[in-house]
């Protein structure tokens, strides 16, 4: 098995302002640095992402297939990556085994002039 860390990502630069998306478990933790925020969302978004989307907690492979799937199908609708993500976790919201919605994060970078 393969896994990135943030040091992976020390140099590299995402042409284009990519989306990126996490779905594996527990890919928005932090690394236990108190003085600053270093993990991989906050890596993906120095090496040029414009967004992230993680979670801080365990989700089943299938159900985040279909959860990411659906915030796909809400971006390709015009909606933004945190709307997108959030009438997602609505629609999943209440659905048995699928309480980790509520732990599915945005990082966003802000950068002045550019829309979303």
């Amino acid at each position: 098995a393969f896994a990135i860390s943030a040091l992976d990502l020390v140099g590299i630069h995402l042409a284009g302002r990519p989306l990126v998306v996490l779905a594996a478990c527990e890919t928005s933790e932090a690394a236990p640095y108190l003085h600053e925020t270093w993990d991989l969302p906050a890596a993906f978004l120095a090496a040029g992402a414009r967004a992230v989307i993680a979670s801080d907690a365990e989700m089943p492979d299938a159900d985040a297939a279909r959860f990411f799937g659906g915030v796909r199908a809400r971006l390709a609708g015009g909606a933004t990556v945190a709307r997108a993500t959030r009438d997602e976790r609505r629609a999943w919201a209440g659905r048995p085994g699928a309480s980790w919605v509520d732990h599915v994060l945005v990082f966003e970078t802000f950068v002045p002039g550019a829309g979303q």
